[in-house]
């Protein structure tokens, strides 16, 4: 075998050994050198792919429990306060109950009684009644001179038994005790009407009957 330049192979002739070098070149050479298995470069492959999903994994793994834990500590954090505020209406007092009907205290009340605020009562007395001096009676006897007259004594008119049956003057206490409950006062009148249980509303009513008259009569405790 000559080299490059055509001069024989003294080394390969003599049986000397050749360098790696010329080896690895002659190997490249070689038309039938083997080239590398491919159940090699699988094995190599493999464990890398099973170690890259195997990560893929623990790393998806760990990104879910940290979204999971996430989400926990925001659904327990308390919510905001909604306290919602009313109005609420302060209490209201009640209003003391009205006394019950007493003539003897619309009688203690006459002397401070309003007679022009019983005129305005006196309105709807004054639909069956009439209050002038010498009026003649309308459905009702007139009231002039009625306190301190005698009961169904007033001329021009029919009263029923029950009244001409309780006899005696009017007087304030008799009167304000028929004007609360005319059929109470004397079962069996005629006179309809739903009555009065105001006190101070009957003892300015009262305190204007008195005025209807020449000679009003004394209030109770006072002299003529």
């Amino acid at each position: 075998m000559t080299t490059g330049q055509g001069e024989p192979d003294v080394r390969k002739e003599t049986g000397e050994p050749q360098a790696p070098s010329s080896r690895r070149a002659a190997a490249s050479l070689d038309p039938d050198a083997r080239p590398p298995s491919p159940f090699r470069i699988v094995f190599a492959i493999v464990p890398l792919l099973v170690i890259a999903i195997v990560a893929t994994n623990l790393l998806g793994l760990w990104t879910t429990s940290i979204q999971e834990a996430t989400r926990k500590e925001t659904l327990s954090e308390p919510e905001p306060s909604r306290e919602e505020t009313f109005d609420v209406p302060a209490p209201v007092a009640e209003a003391p109950a009205k006394p019950a009907f007493d003539a003897a205290v619309v009688v203690a009340r006459l002397a401070d009684a309003d007679p022009a605020q019983g005129a305005t009562v006196f309105r709807m007395c004054s639909v069956c009644h009439p209050g002038e001096k010498n009026a003649p009676p309308k459905i009702a006897p007139n009231l002039w001179g009625v306190l301190g007259r005698a009961k169904a004594a007033a001329p021009g008119y029919a009263y029923s038994a029950a009244l001409k049956a309780k006899g005696g003057t009017w007087t304030y206490e008799d009167l304000a005790d028929f004007l609360r409950n005319p059929r109470e006062f004397a079962p069996g009148t005629s006179m309809a009407f739903a009555g009065i249980s105001d006190n101070a509303r009957m003892a300015n009513l009262i305190a204007h009957l008195r005025t209807l008259s020449d000679a009003p009569l004394p209030l109770p405790g006072k002299a003529r």
